[in-house]
């Protein structure tokens, strides 16, 4: 399999899986998800998930796992190429940053376990870990390459219009 074919299998799934998790993830309750991913203390996070049917969240924080690793892969895939195609320092900065989106996954994964453990009762308010700094780590690490995209996306078009110029 050629590096084009897997960056097009790894914006497919992406896409099915987002489309999926939006799905499952599109039912009207009392809190948001990420009201239960930014909830700092225990109260917080029994606030954000009084009104919730538990089943159905817990499938849909399970279901997580594969848009995870869909977008983990994807964000390394894409910003890998970019980094073949980009020059210079943002052709380095392209080899560091390729990593944030399996980093991203990573907290990801590692912030759905916390939930998990605060829905199935595995937690109580002395042991309850806060999916917080997770959230926040991958939220940001998103955000910068979603910034990087951006940029390079810029710089090479700037790049292909100044060669037919």
């Amino acid at each position: 399999m050629d590096k084009t074919s897997s960056a097009g299998y790894s914006v497919l799934i992406t896409g099915i899986a987002m489309l999926v998790h939006w799905h499952f993830f599109n039912t009207p309750q009392s809190g948001t998800i990420l009201d239960l991913e930014f909830a700092r203390n225990y109260a917080a996070a029994q606030l954000a998930s009084q009104q919730w049917q538990q089943g159905a969240v817990i499938f849909n924080i399970v279901l997580d796992y594969v848009f995870l690793t869909a977008y983990g892969i994807f964000f390394y895939v894409s910003v890998q190429r970019l980094g073949h195609i980009l020059t210079g320092v943002w052709g380095q900065a392209a080899a560091i940053l390729k990593w944030f989106g399996p980093l991203a996954a990573l907290c990801d994964a590692v912030e759905n376990l916390l939930m998990l453990l605060f829905l199935t009762n595995g937690t109580g308010p002395n042991s309850f870990t806060s999916p917080f700094v997770w959230a926040v780590v991958k939220f940001a690490l998103v955000a910068v390459v979603i910034l990087f995209y951006f940029v390079s996306t810029n710089i090479f078009i700037d790049r292909v219009y100044t060669r037919k110029s």
